[in-house]
């Protein structure tokens, strides 16, 4: 039933919509196969992307902030220390608040002074000035836009008309045949020479250890198995003692500001996770809130999507209560494991994105017995181990799992169902030529790892 519904996201262009263009029941008809797939095309719909630029007219819920502010008196007010910009009609003073900014002073600096309305809703979620005001006094109201003043807008590149054009211009998702496809695609989108882009595709100092990570499946090789009735096989499994059946073996890993991809971020992740059934983790950094992605996922739960498990990354911040705070709202949002990451004391010196998000807000002294104290009652994993004495000590001190990883790098999503189809086809054929028809079957002894992919330390 739902596979008209896997139809129509394979053609994103089809989704893009503006105020002035709404989807109607009509238009989606040819895509209909049945009540409940109606049900969750109209979730999937529910929140369409915005082409146009927001305007620096004052909204009337804002016309009462304050007191009127002049575009005049707005300019002058352009350098680090005395730094005034506007979001939705607002005049805020963002002085205190630079160095405190997660993504760094350096990516502000250039745009005080002006509206940066469209390219602060596209890279936060829509709760965050309410909870920055709440919570911190280092950024303060100074009032509200002057009717009829004109002040530059700072636009935001992925949501450009040429990114626009280009994200309509993109070929049926049925013709990717491969993932390193989908980078290539979202190369062309966003533009090799963008920030987005760099962000997405970027890696630390010469890429060492990033080129490393690829070449070292060609280290692999496999001894399989003959004459094994491979017909029927499952690919299913479950994760963290969680009785719920996945159908494959992967999750849909975390990645922040998505939102620098496409204005819908983490919510194309979810809405493909209600088609696939595949967990998705979701980024301290997410562009789109826990809230509104646990909201979403209810949402496409009772028009009759699948749930299934949602996880959160934990970046532990220097300011505990922080921290504790985006742990309650995960919790209450619906998250199911919490993957705590311990290899970012220090950002990367990501050469290619010149303005990297800021470390200086995450908490460098970092120790093992603060590691099972941050999520009680929930499954609690260590992401970015890189050794096997720390798994060892992982295990010691109360984890429940451990990632493996070592912070490498992260591409741009694009055709979430359909990058989906394309692993099931793989770890698909991989086992019927292994001769294996259930994971439980696949063993050690069937990998050879060649000369090249293990080191020795000095």
């Amino acid at each position: 039933m739902l596979r008209p519904i896997q139809r129509a996201l394979r053609h994103p262009a089809r989704l893009l919509t503006t105020r002035s263009a709404q989807p109607s029941a009509a238009a989606w008809a040819p895509w209909l196969a049945g009540a409940a797939a109606a049900s969750l095309l109209a979730a999937l719909t529910r929140r369409p992307v915005l082409l146009e630029s927001l305007a620096s007219a004052v909204p009337p819920s804002v016309g009462g902030v304050g007191r009127p502010v002049t575009a005049k008196e707005i300019q002058q007010h352009n350098h680090a220390k005395d730094a005034w910009v506007v979001i939705g009609g607002v005049v805020y003073d963002v002085t205190e608040f630079l160095e405190m900014h997660p993504g760094g002073e350096e990516v502000v600096l250039p745009h005080l002074g002006k509206d940066i309305s469209p390219i602060f809703h596209l890279l936060h979620a829509k709760n965050v000035l309410s909870r920055t005001l709440e919570d911190s006094e280092s950024l303060t109201v100074v009032g509200h836009l002057a009717p009829g003043a004109i002040l530059e807008v700072v636009e935001s590149p992925s949501s450009s008309a040429a990114v626009e054009e280009r994200r309509r211009n993109l070929p049926p998702v049925e013709s990717i045949r491969n993932c390193a496809q989908f980078e290539q695609h979202a190369k062309e989108v966003l533009g090799a020479d963008q920030r987005e882009w760099h962000f997405f595709s970027s890696f630390a100092d010469d890429g060492h250890s990033f080129n490393a990570n690829k070449r070292s499946w060609s280290y692999l090789r496999f001894f399989p198995r003959i004459n094994v009735p491979v017909r029927s096989i499952s690919t299913a499994t479950t994760f963290l003692g969680d009785p719920t059946s996945i159908p494959l073996p992967i999750f849909y890993c975390a990645t922040g500001q998505t939102t620098s991809g496409h204005p819908d971020g983490e919510l194309n992740l979810a809405r493909g996770s209600a088609v696939t059934r595949i967990p998705q983790m979701v980024s301290t950094l997410s562009g789109i809130s826990i809230e509104e992605i646990g909201e979403e996922r209810e949402l496409l739960a009772k028009n009759g999507g699948s749930k299934a498990p949602l996880w959160w990354q934990l970046y532990i911040y220097t300011d505990r209560k922080e921290s504790e705070r985006r742990m309650r709202d995960a919790v209450k949002a619906g998250v199911q494991a919490i993957f705590i990451t311990v290899d970012a004391p220090q950002i990367g010196n990501r050469e290619a994105d010149a303005k990297p998000p800021s470390s200086t807000l995450m908490e460098a002294n970092l120790h093992w017995r603060t590691i099972k104290d941050q999520a009680p009652n929930m499954p609690v994993l260590v992401k970015g181990v890189g050794c096997v004495e720390d798994v060892v000590l992982a295990k010691q001190h109360g984890a429940d799992g451990v990632l493996l990883s070592n912070h490498g790098t992260c591409y741009g999503d694009a055709g979430v169902i359909h990058a989906t189809e394309i692993l099931q086809r793989e770890v698909t054929s991989g086992m019927k030529l292994l001769g294996v028809r259930n994971l439980g079957e696949l063993k050690p002894e069937m990998v050879e790892l060649l000369d090249g992919l293990l080191g020795r330390r000095m």
